[in-house]
């Protein structure tokens, strides 16, 4: 990630986009894939567990770009945060995963903190151009993964169903998540013992994206 890179936020219209489905771009697919490669690498590797940034909801940020029809220019590493944090929003109950959001954006930008309401305006504003067509169907998503460079690292990204915030404290204590199990090893032992995770099945191809 660049730390130092600044970059201005929706720079382009404010007005909603009353398109009612989305087309996916070649353009598009290289312009988010550059932020994933270039400017969020750091952040994907430190999520170990996928907690913040799961297939699922990069997907979903993805989608928010489609929906809010962002200029080339306005792909970038911050306003990627703020489309993940409105999916989070969307689709989660863990607040102390938003304020790992917040404290990722101000490493990459100097006017934000973690406390920052510039940063909560910029999600709004978003929400705005996307027409607040925040809900994103898990159809969707899963045909994103197929027709966005569908073999990329990151759509594995799978969270272990005991980071789920609707998982229950019983479920929690009966199934760990491997990865946190191998580093409690790591801090505890020299232990190098492996862990299986589980395998996801693929879905069935389609050919368009289903709003």
């Amino acid at each position: 990630m660049e730390s130092g890179r600044q970059s201005t936020s929706f720079t382009g219209s404010l007005n909603p986009v009353h398109n009612p489905g989305v087309s996916i771009r070649k353009e598009d697919v290289k312009n988010f894939f550059r932020i994933i490669d270039e400017e969020m690498d750091v952040f994907l590797q430190e999520d170990t567990c996928f907690k913040l940034a799961d297939n699922y909801l990069i997907a979903m940020a993805f989608i928010y770009f489609l929906r809010a029809a962002l200029l080339p220019e306005e792909y970038t590493g911050q306003n990627f945060l703020i489309a993940l944090y409105l999916a989070h929003d969307m689709e989660e109950d863990e607040e102390n995963y938003r304020l790992e959001l917040r404290q990722w954006a101000s490493r990459i930008s100097d006017c934000w903190d973690s406390e920052s309401i510039y940063f909560i305006k910029m999600r709004d504003r978003l929400f705005h151009r996307m027409k607040y067509r925040g809900v994103v169907s898990r159809f969707c998503c899963q045909t994103v993964m197929r027709l966005a460079k569908p073999s990329h690292k990151v759509w594995q990204r799978w969270r272990h169903a005991n980071h789920s915030g609707a998982a229950c404290e019983f479920k929690r204590l009966r199934e760990v998540c491997p990865k946190c199990a191998r580093r409690s090893l790591s801090h505890s032992s020299n232990s190098s013992s492996d862990f299986s995770e589980d395998v996801t099945s693929a879905f069935e191809s389609t050919m368009y994206v289903e709003e």
